[in-house]
């Protein structure tokens, strides 16, 4: 079976990232991008990394399953 890596879209980060209490700008800062990336993932025109999604949930102090349970959840 294949191990298919857990990705965060749009409305997952910015839930999550909004939730937190963090603006776009504190967040990009945090995982070493520029707002605009943010922005971009967050409208779905560009997908975070895998490391910078590791990276992502790190700087909210969540493991992936809590963000697959979150996702599972928001429905997004």
């Amino acid at each position: 079976m294949e191990n298919k890596k857990f990705q965060l879209h749009g409305k997952s980060m910015r839930l999550l990232r909004v939730n937190h209490g963090m603006d776009g700008a504190q967040m990009a800062k945090a995982i070493g991008v520029v707002r605009s990336y943010i922005s971009s993932c967050e409208l779905n025109q560009r997908q975070l990394s895998e490391e910078k999604t590791k990276t992502f949930l790190d700087v909210l102090g969540i493991t992936e399953e809590q963000a697959k349970v979150f996702v599972q959840i928001v429905g997004y």
